[in-house]
């Protein structure tokens, strides 16, 4: 069996139950155990802020298999590469601000999306639904949640120099 872990608390419990040497591939999120990251294929970017600001990236390919890196893009010029088993890394443009969803030709159930942001103000849920998007400017901003199935929710936050502002979001179909 090849198991695929879209979730960083799923990629614990399959290497808890000794599934790790059937899975091929984790989320860029996925960072317990530390191993996990580096011995298998990563679906997506990685947890470097600077990565998910307009510009460069690197896709990794550790599992020493072909892949097929396809983006569907509004604002960006789409890619569609093949990644063969030797290149362990290939670098692409991202440029402009948009939310890209990344797929492999070959294997169909690796899916991801990458956020490309056109500032560094952002967040990623933790396992409780909770971000923390860290030096925010004060002043009335704007917060949007994204969910690739779910759409966009924005809110208007009132955020005080110094201190910490909460803002919730429900999401529903």
């Amino acid at each position: 069996m090849r198991l695929v872990s879209l979730l960083p608390s799923a990629t614990e419990i399959l290497y808890a139950l000794g599934l790790d040497d059937q899975l091929v591939g984790v989320t860029f999120e996925c960072d317990e155990p530390p191993s996990a990251r580096s011995a298998k294929t990563v679906i997506v970017g990685g947890r470097d802020t600077s990565g998910m600001t307009p510009g460069e990236i690197d896709i990794l390919n550790s599992d020493g298999i072909l892949h097929n890196l396809h983006t569907y893009s509004t604002a960006n010029p789409s890619i569609n590469k093949a990644q063969p088993k030797f290149k362990k890394t290939m670098t692409e443009k991202l440029e402009k601000p948009e939310f890209v969803k990344i797929t492999c030709d070959v294997h169909s159930w690796m899916l991801g999306w990458i956020a490309v942001m056109p500032h560094p103000y952002f967040g990623v849920t933790d396992a409780n639904g909770v971000a923390k998007i860290e030096n925010a400017p004060a002043g009335k901003q704007t917060i949007e949640v994204w969910h690739e199935t779910l759409g966009k929710v924005t809110k208007d936050v009132e955020v005080k120099a110094g201190q910490t502002a909460k803002v919730a979001f429900e999401m529903k179909k």
